[in-house]
């Protein structure tokens, strides 16, 4: 995989909305997160470099990176209470394309949201996980994680999290992730 700094983001220069950031090979390692920060074209932020990092050393010749919502912000809290409708549908439609079976491209899909899933009244974001789940149970595409969270979520990348919990980038493993359980457990809203 190249590690230059040419990265497909789409769309391209805007600052408020992402559906999608990496660098495309024929065997994806295919990340959901939750929302979208300041990663782009041109720079990534210290979750996406873990991304490409645990890609790499998977064996992976790309990486993607799609979210849940596709609107930027810092801070998951800071979303809107209320998702633009248009743009979820836009947006799980965009990740149901990439879920599509193909002969050339191959995309290994690691969950990577954290605990900000639950309990923070963005109910879209509840809809989004379980319409994801129904679409990953009827492709042929292998689900993982590098982890759960103690509430049961997949663990989010971010450096703090990959070094404190679990030993550091290189320590990193993909791991089976339970998604009939867990869409079970999962709020529905």
């Amino acid at each position: 995989m190249n590690e230059s700094n040419t990265y497909t983001c789409l769309p391209e220069n805007n600052p408020r909305l992402r559906l999608l950031l990496g660098q495309a090979g024929k065997n994806n390692l295919l990340c959901v997160g939750l929302n979208p920060s300041r990663a782009n074209e041109n720079h990534l932020d210290p979750t996406s470099r873990s991304i490409q990092r645990i890609a790499i050393n998977h064996g992976f010749d790309g990486w993607l990176l799609v979210n849940l919502y596709p609107l930027r912000s810092p801070h998951p809290r800071a979303l809107p209470l209320r998702a633009n409708l248009q743009l979820w549908h836009q947006n799980m439609d965009f990740i149901e394309s990439l879920l599509q079976p193909s002969e050339q491209i191959q995309n290994t899909v690691m969950l990577a949201w954290g605990n900000y899933l639950s309990g923070t009244g963005r109910t879209y974001l509840l809809r989004a996980a379980h319409k994801l789940g129904k679409m990953l149970q009827t492709c042929n595409t292998p689900v993982n994680c590098i982890g759960l969270t103690a509430a049961g979520h997949p663990i989010h990348p971010s450096p703090q999290v990959v070094n404190t919990r679990l030993g550091g980038l290189s320590k990193v493993n993909l791991q089976y992730f339970p998604l009939d359980q867990y869409l079970q457990n999962l709020p529905h809203k």
